[in-house]
């Protein structure tokens, strides 16, 4: 995530319009990634099936944007992003480094950036941000039609703090700050900039590649670094945003008596049927109960598996389904990353 030097010659004007024009670019990405991740998809053989205004998105990514636009409109491909990721990106980029120059004035650091405290940083103003996430997750997964639940973010933010309640007398920090979705906030805001380091690192350090010297080179690199970077963050994003779904107050006594379900709003595609109690919960439902594939697109049935190979074969094969499906979203992030790679270029070029 880009953050800025706000001195007292900063452009204010050009970075709201700068930020605008980004989170215009990713939204289609962005829903496209949220309702593919948090999609359930059960393996071929499962008789799971729910009612969902969208379907189940399958093919690539122009297939999936059709399904969506003929079923939302055009505008469902910026639900719930709009407002929310503008919010998040502008607050971001200007917490993050007064964080990062606080600890550094309260440890004595005299770099310009040090590691430890840029990483720090980052996965402070993350996990601060991460309640706009989570209703942002919420609005895009919604099901815009008579039966919506929320009617934008600041109803989304006030029915959460009213109806998911994880004990009687929690606030909003108890509430959404919980840890069950507090946790996987702060391994991907930890993760990110640490890995961009990795990446900055092994190009200029490893292969001796320059900004300005070798542009070309050192611009493919990137791409792949980024490539890289997307690829270990799509499982944790997908598990936390299956997380942000589901009720807050899942597992509180309230909510098992009364037998309320863990989705609080009706949803436009397909949710898990059961809540996750955590990160390594959700990871391992995943890939026990998701193939990845519905039994349309899938070229080997089940029964040929155990045919071929052996029922035994055939479980590891399904397992192995689920485990590729931890990476559903990978291209919509992947894109989006892109997008905000080049906008960040673009605005050092210009010294916007």
């Amino acid at each position: 995530m880009e953050s800025f030097d706000f001195d007292e010659d900063f452009d204010w004007t050009t970075f709201v319009i700068v930020n605008y024009v980004e989170t215009f670019l990713v939204s289609p990405m962005m829903v496209l990634e949220t309702l593919v991740q948090v999609q359930f998809q059960p393996k071929p053989e499962s008789n799971a099936d729910q009612e969902s205004a969208i379907g189940r998105l399958q093919g690539d990514l122009p297939e999936q944007v059709k399904q969506v636009v003929e079923s939302e409109g055009i505008a469902g491909l910026a639900k719930g992003c709009h407002l929310t990721f503008f919010a998040f990106k502008g607050l971001y980029a200007l917490i993050q480094p007064w964080i990062e120059e606080g600890i550094n004035d309260f440890l004595d650091v005299l770099d310009d950036v040090n590691p430890f405290t840029n990483v720090i940083s980052h996965t402070i103003a993350g996990s601060l941000l991460s309640p706009l996430e989570l209703v942002r997750t919420r609005l895009v997964v919604q099901s815009t039609g008579k039966d919506r639940r929320y009617y934008g973010p600041f109803h989304c933010f006030m029915a959460i703090a009213q109806d998911e309640k994880p004990f009687a007398s929690a606030g909003f920090l108890s509430t959404f700050y919980n840890p069950r979705i507090l946790t996987p906030s702060l391994l991907m805001y930890s993760l990110t900039p640490l890995l961009r380091r990795c990446t900055i690192h092994v190009l200029e350090e490893e292969l001796g590649l320059d900004h300005h010297f070798t542009p070309a080179l050192y611009h493919l690199g990137m791409m792949v670094g980024i490539g890289f970077e997307s690829l270990v963050l799509t499982p944790l994003d997908l598990v936390r945003k299956r997380l942000f779904v589901q009720r807050i107050d899942a597992f509180s006594r309230q909510t098992i008596q009364e037998k309320k379900p863990h989705v609080a709003f009706p949803t436009a595609i397909e949710t898990s049927p059961a809540p996750y109690t955590g990160v390594l919960n959700a990871v391992w439902a995943i890939m026990s109960e998701e193939g990845g594939k519905t039994a349309k697109k899938t070229k080997i049935q089940t029964q040929e598996w155990e045919n071929v190979y052996g029922g035994g074969s055939q479980k590891k094969a399904q397992f192995g389904q689920g485990f590729f499906s931890l990476f559903r979203g990978f291209w919509p992030r992947y894109c989006q990353s892109l997008v905000e790679y080049l906008s960040k270029e673009i605005n050092q070029d210009f010294d916007w």
